[in-house]
């Protein structure tokens, strides 16, 4: 049914709406996805999830076609190298007092 799909699908996007990462857009559902997220810019940032078998029977599910979400990681991977950053500085600003300690 579309109609439960396309709400199924607008509940995904209200559970990652405030989330570093949240989906940008569906392929082989037969329905588009509604959201603010745009693709990211860099291919790092894409995660693709793919159904591993589709349950229903739709012309977008057959043979080797499966059901994808694009998911949009730029603020997740940001504050992971922001996160990294401030772990070099720590370890940079341990090692300046432990020279000066000697």
């Amino acid at each position: 049914n579309t109609t439960k799909l396309s709400a199924e699908m607008n509940s995904m996007v209200l559970f990652y709406e405030n989330s570093d990462y949240a989906p940008y857009a569906v392929d082989g559902w037969g329905v588009s996805l509604t959201t603010s997220v745009s693709e990211p810019l860099r291919a790092q940032n894409r995660i693709i999830i793919e159904v591993d078998e589709c349950l229903m029977e739709r012309t977008a599910c057959q043979g080797s076609q499966r059901a994808i979400i694009y998911f949009n990681f730029t603020g997740a991977n940001q504050m992971g190298a922001l996160m990294e950053i401030g772990l070099i500085l720590v370890i940079v600003g341990i090692m300046i007092v432990m020279t000066h300690d000697l």
